[in-house]
């Protein structure tokens, strides 16, 4: 299901990706050098340049989002040691680049900054196909463009729910799913304060009772609570006081859609009401971090099966970067982006990434082990635990690229209309996690993504012993408020799981299960040793570490031979807090961690026919027969080799075994033709020839439609004529 890179695209029909290439057209070449040259002019900022005069009639700047309705929008991605600042600068800066591209839109959609660099995403719009393709060839070639590509435009429902209950309920109870992980308890240590959630989602009844006081208003916008048309913060959004809609042509109003029949979308009401809920009524239940605010970005509807683009979810997460936003909670289905290997999607978490934020994201709920999703270490994936117990609810996914799981089943919370509901899936226990994070960030506003993260997974609750089918598949646990809040974090251990390692591998891939600090996870901190010689083999890390991160993969330089091996990691491996790797588990830090790996002979071939020659002509009874046959396998060799000589319904099995396993070599099969065995036929041929190896693989090659064939590869057999 890789879609990315196909040289024909595919329209909604086909659930896939929309895109298309079309043949340049010369005409097009004037207006689109000049708009290489304002991008190139992007890259050359610098803090001192001058700016520039621009008439707003030559090019628009739009910050309000809305879909493309072509598929000629490129997403481009630009490095410079100056940023572009706001939306004046930015059409100042333009300016005399933009002449007479009257329809062209430029957008600013993420902008991060690190390590002395920034890094920006933009948005240009209103080109045609051939302006499309030339600006995406000559951007390519620019060392300061780190991305181009065009907007995919996705037909599907995003939203991750199983079920939903069949009468909004209302319950004065706390919520089963707040006692298993023990948030009362919590809240006398943290509740959330000065958190602000970011919930790209469907929208936010921000009218609910119980999310009245629980809804993020900017401080920077004079408009408030209400709007006066004006663009008071200079972010490019007008009147964004509570958040964006970022679905209906762009809007400052998330209200959920509503529908004919009256009902309203309430997925992101549900999802922000387990996160923040206030239960001010005493009906319906709290949420996890109850003093914390929701910053509402609508992305789409929950009817809407079209028109759901990386673009757009691109610039809401922006957005609540710019805002300050720490953690983004998206319940969405994002396995397209990684089966398509949207490339938009992929930077644009990246960048969030960066700028120290998190993005916690439901797992799924089609019961798949190693979701899509799961290759993206950036964001933290959360598995869905049942009501009944600690076990996984049976549609969720799960994985090695799990982070942690949390409860789902029959969740309590808000919904439209100052109604309540319970809801199922992975999209409500990967708000309980945001929910958690939220606690654990504001009773340590001190620390860093990666510590928050370190602490709430490393606090989590094994639930192995009730997921014997799924041990190391639902991340660290079920989640803890209340051991996220209070416990101190133990030094990181490690109990590695080495995957298939044979003498033919050339990867080696390694399970974590601890957050550590990315600094501390490189080449040098991990050996390949061969006991019996006590030689070191070369090996390179080849994963580019974060705190989602929970897999290594090492390539291989030399070949492995039969024996046992040590892999160690060592004691400079250091969680985000420090503290170095305590490897023998014995409580104290500072000790390398080794394991032992046997390396037997794997067969991992079938036997392989290379050549076949044999007798041709005539021949007679009791004649000497002779074929030689040419053999490949791998570790476990070529043991015997027979064929099965026919004329008519009469047949004559003649079988070699070899003295010594052959790899690469020669096998020759002989005997006697019996006329008790072969009659005199004008045709005796071989009707199979059968190939085995030491581990008892075989392999056999059978007469079939002319020709002896295996795995469709046909070959060349030898026939003959017996006479008396």
């Amino acid at each position: 299901m890789v879609w990315f890179g196909l040289s024909k695209c595919y329209g909604p029909a086909m659930q896939k990706p929309i895109c298309g290439d079309s043949p340049m057209t010369p005409t097009y070449n004037k207006k689109v050098s000049v708009i290489l040259g304002s991008l190139a002019f992007v890259g050359a900022l610098t803090a001192s340049g001058k700016e520039a005069h621009t008439s707003r009639q030559s090019a628009r700047l739009i910050a309000a989002s809305s879909l493309p309705s072509e598929q000629t929008d490129l997403v481009v991605t630009v490095k410079s040691e100056a940023p572009i600042g706001n939306v004046e600068e930015l059409l100042h800066r333009f300016g005399p680049y933009l002449n007479g591209l009257t329809n062209k839109q430029i957008k600013l959609l993420l902008s991060v900054a690190k390590d002395g660099q920034h890094e920006q995403m933009f948005t240009i719009s209103g080109l045609s196909q051939e302006e499309t393709m030339i600006l995406r060839q000559g951007l390519q070639a620019q060392p300061w463009v780190t991305l181009v590509a065009k907007n995919r435009i996705y037909r599907q429902d995003p939203l991750d729910i199983e079920s939903i209950s069949s009468t909004a309920q209302q319950d004065t109870n706390l919520g089963w799913h707040h006692e298993r992980i023990g948030t009362q308890e919590a809240w006398s240590y943290a509740r959330g304060q000065s958190m602000v959630v970011a919930v790209t989602d469907d929208g936010l009844d921000y009218r609910h009772p119980d999310l009245l006081e629980s809804v993020h208003y900017s401080s920077t916008e004079s408009g408030k609570r209400s709007s006066n048309g004006v663009d008071d913060d200079h972010n490019g959004y007008i009147d964004d006081f509570r958040g964006w809609n970022f679905a209906d042509q762009g809007s400052n109003d998330p209200f959920p859609n509503q529908f004919s029949n009256g009902s309203i979308d309430g997925h992101g009401t549900h999802v922000s009401g387990i996160i923040a809920g206030r239960n001010n009524r005493g009906i319906g239940t709290p949420g996890v971090a109850p003093d914390t605010k929701i910053m509402p970005l609508r992305l789409a509807s929950s009817r809407e099966s079209t028109l759901f683009s990386s673009a757009r979810i691109a610039e809401a997460y922006g957005y609540a970067i710019r805002q300050g936003v720490k953690i983004i909670n998206t319940s969405y289905r994002i396995d397209r982006f990684a089966e398509s290997e949207d490339p938009i999607f992929k930077k644009a978490i990246e960048m969030v990434y960066d700028a120290g934020a998190i993005i916690v994201a439901s797992a799924g709920n089609s019961g798949r082990n190693n979701p899509a999703r799961q290759v993206y270490d950036e964001i933290i994936f959360v598995a869905s635990t049942a009501r009944q117990s600690d076990y996984r609810f049976p549609s969720s996914n799960y994985g090695k690229g799990i982070d942690i799981a949390a409860p789902g089943d029959r969740i309590l919370s808000t919904l439209p209309d100052g109604a309540y509901g319970e809801r199922t899936g992975t999209s409500m226990s990967s708000p309980i996690v945001a929910g958690v994070i939220a606690l654990t960030w504001s009773k340590h506003p001190e620390w860093t993504r990666d510590q928050v993260i370190a602490q709430v997974l490393g606090t989590a609750v094994n639930i192995d012993e009730e997921n014997p089918n799924h041990i190391g598949l639902l991340g660290s646990g079920r989640v803890s408020a209340i051991n996220a809040v209070r416990d101190q974090l133990k030094p990181p251990t490690l109990d590695l799981s080495i995957g298939d390692l044979s003498v033919t591998s050339k990867t080696l891939t390694v399970t974590l299960n601890h957050v550590y600090d990315p600094t501390s996870v490189h080449n040098q901190a991990f050996e390949l040793r061969q006991i019996d010689t006590g030689d070191e083999v070369p090996i390179e890390l080849l994963t580019q570490y974060k705190v989602g991160t929970n897999q290594l993969e090492f390539a291989i330089a030399d070949d492995l031979t039969v024996g046992r091996y040590q892999f160690i990691a060592k004691a400079s491996l250091r969680d985000p807090f420090g503290q170095p790797l305590d490897g023998n588990q014995d409580g104290f830090s500072g000790d390398d961690y080794e394991i032992l790996v046997d390396l037997d002979f794997v067969d991992e071939l079938d036997p392989k026919l290379i050549s076949f020659s044999g007798p041709t002509g005539v021949l007679k009874i009791g004649d000497r027969v002779r074929y030689i046959v040419e053999v490949s396998d791998d570790v476990s060799g070529v043991t015997e080799a027979s064929v099965l000589l026919s004329s008519g319904q009469w047949g004559l099995e003649l079988t070699a075994v070899t003295a010594e396993p052959i790899l690469d070599g020669v096998v020759i099969i002989e005997g006697i033709l019996s006329d008790s065995s072969v009659r005199v036929a004008e045709e005796v041929y071989i009707s199979r020839l059968t190939l085995k190896d030491g581990s008892g693989k075989r392999r056999d090659y059978q007469k079939r439609f002319g020709g002896y064939v295996f795995l469709n590869t046909k070959i060349e057999v030898p026939v003959f004529q017996l006479i008396e």
